[in-house]
């Protein structure tokens, strides 16, 4: 796990990838990473002159490393943040995914930005692929029809429902990998329905 890039302390996968690539992009020729491997703390020092396959410096974008997964990226809270106040929202419904929703509430915790306002974060169940897919970017339609009536069945309705916008890449009318338009969400369970624009993970 990488805890700090250059002597700045790391808190998500895309701060690491961006603080990796900025140094790529810099040729920085030697930068120093705080690193944990089980319990073990470990402080490094990368040459990033030195190297050698299958890593080209040409092709690659963040020295090296590869990344297990992406993520919720720290920019986005001040987007969250508008489409509330546009709703004017207390109550909030984020739907996400398994590998998001723990950066989601570390980065919740940590900001200042949300006061008086509520929001409740759910990870809605991938029935569309099923078994254990944890990127939300393959959850479809039903998917969060579902996962938002399974929520409405124990907790009052929310004043606004939060989705990421990258499982409706598909087309400039935002369709899913079945075709259906993200709309119909809101038109299945009666709230209002927002879509926060996040990028497709492809890294």
């Amino acid at each position: 796990m990488i805890l700090s890039i250059g002597g700045l302390k790391v808190s998500s996968r895309p701060q690491a990838r961006d603080l990796l690539h900025l140094h790529r992009q810099n040729r920085t020729s030697s930068l120093s990473l705080s690193l944990q491997r089980g319990k073990d703390f470990l402080e490094l020092n990368l040459l990033t002159g030195r190297h050698g396959y299958p890593y080209a410096p040409e092709t690659d974008h963040h020295l090296g490393m590869i990344f297990m997964g992406a993520g919720f990226r720290p920019s986005l809270l001040e987007d969250l943040k508008a489409l509330i106040t546009n709703q004017q929202a207390r109550n909030v419904l984020l739907l996400s995914s398994p590998l998001v929703k723990p950066v989601f509430l570390q980065l919740l915790r940590e900001s200042s930005l949300f006061g008086g306002i509520q929001i409740q974060v759910e990870v809605p169940e991938n029935r569309y692929f099923g078994g254990n897919i944890c990127l939300g970017d393959l959850l479809v339609v039903q998917d969060f029809i579902d996962g938002i009536r399974e929520y409405l069945r124990k907790n009052p309705p929310p004043d606004l429902v939060v989705i990421p916008s990258s499982p409706f890449s598909l087309g400039q009318w935002r369709r899913d990998l079945e075709g259906r338009v993200f709309t119909e969400i809101e038109r299945s369970v009666g709230l209002p329905v927002a879509l926060l624009g996040c990028e497709p993970i492809y890294d």
